[in-house]
């Protein structure tokens, strides 16, 4: 796709609080799980590694 100039990304995002996310009502993981993250947020991070890498993780810990 880059020669057509187009830049791809695979964001490989944890649980996520959408609305559709917190309408299934999930548990309480604990303490030991990391929060859903907010969408704003994964967005951010995605768009930073645009052009730059093929694929990413928003969080370390998701």
């Amino acid at each position: 796709m880059k020669g057509y100039g187009v830049d791809v990304l695979a964001c490989a995002a944890g649980s996520t609080a959408t609305p559709n996310y917190i309408a299934t009502k999930p548990n309480d993981p604990g303490f030991l799980v990391p929060k859903p993250m907010k969408p704003e947020k994964v967005a951010k991070s995605a768009l930073k590694k645009l052009g730059r890498e093929p694929s990413m993780v928003p969080s370390i810990v998701n």
